[in-house]
């Protein structure tokens, strides 16, 4: 992805009375947390959401945040407005918002730019699985920002690199390409955690005796590569252990244990085969 640039570090938080005024529009996962980042270096001055109630509980984490339910009621003059709301959302929201100074920016990771009404409008996709009641590191997680305008671009990476130590440029096409990655990566793995810490509970085992396996597990694939730190029957061609295992399954379980195994086996073939013929 040539046109992404990273700011090492995080910009010092600016004196209160030079701080942008945003407004968050969403209450929900996403929104709670970049809220909390943002009202660090920023004046957060109200949350939208359908809900009065939900962005009652989100504005009672915030100094000085408004809680409004009304699109009549949103300010007009602040420098930004996040729309951090369910993707088939996005685009309605920022309809019904109207025209508004300031530029407006949504967080998802596979809604095109062009969901955003306004013009100088923007993207401002932070690269984390958020959970409302889960601490997040913030300043860890990766930022991709789009702009419609190069100011409007330019605006998002100061106001991204003043809560995140890794910002960068990706247009729609490269965002929605991390976006599928980051389901296989994240979603699909966990599912799979989810499959395994059955099986274990059927041992009267929990998920915890895994605890150093997934840590270990992670830690060589972003040291190495994941296709180079692939372990198991499968890479290891072990027929007598799958068969073993397939037998201990039923239903779409041992059909996902087939595939993923036959992926397994083939992938790692064809790469044994191409080396072979170099």
């Amino acid at each position: 992805m040539d046109q992404q640039r990273t700011i090492t570090s995080a910009q010092q938080p600016s004196p209160s009375s030079s701080r942008p005024r945003v407004v968050i529009l969403g209450a929900g996962n996403v929104a709670t947390h970049l809220s909390q980042a943002l009202a660090g270096v920023a004046n957060v001055c109200q949350v939208w959401s359908r809900s009065q109630a939900s962005a009652e509980r989100l504005a009672a984490l915030l100094p000085d945040a408004q809680p409004v339910s009304s699109f009549d009621n949103i300010v007009r003059d602040a420098d930004f407005y996040i729309i951090s709301v369910p993707d088939d959302a996005v685009a309605s929201v920022s309809a019904a918002l109207g025209s508004v100074n300031g530029i407006v920016a949504h967080t998802s990771g596979s809604v095109p730019v062009t969901a955003i009404a306004q013009k100088g409008g923007g993207v401002f996709y932070p690269l984390q699985t958020f959970s409302r009641t889960t601490p997040v590191c913030v300043e860890q997680v990766p930022f991709f920002i789009e702009g419609t305008t190069a100011e409007a671009c330019m605006a998002l990476k100061s106001l991204a690199a003043s809560i995140s130590e890794s910002v960068h440029e990706a247009d729609s096409a490269h965002r929605a390409v991390l976006h599928l990655a980051a389901v296989f990566a994240c979603n699909f793995a966990n599912h799979m955690w989810a499959i395994a810490q059955d099986q274990l509970q059927r041992g009267g085992y929990d998920l915890d005796v895994f605890g150093p396996l997934l840590h270990e597990t992670l830690r060589k694939a972003l040291a190495n590569g994941a296709f180079a730190s692939q372990t198991g029957p499968a890479v290891r061609g072990d027929n007598a252990v799958m068969q073993a295992h397939e037998a201990k399954l039923s239903g779409d379980e041992a059909r996902l244990y087939r595939l993923i195994s036959s992926m397994i086996v083939d992938s790692h073939h064809s790469k044994t085969k191409a080396n072979e013929q170099d």
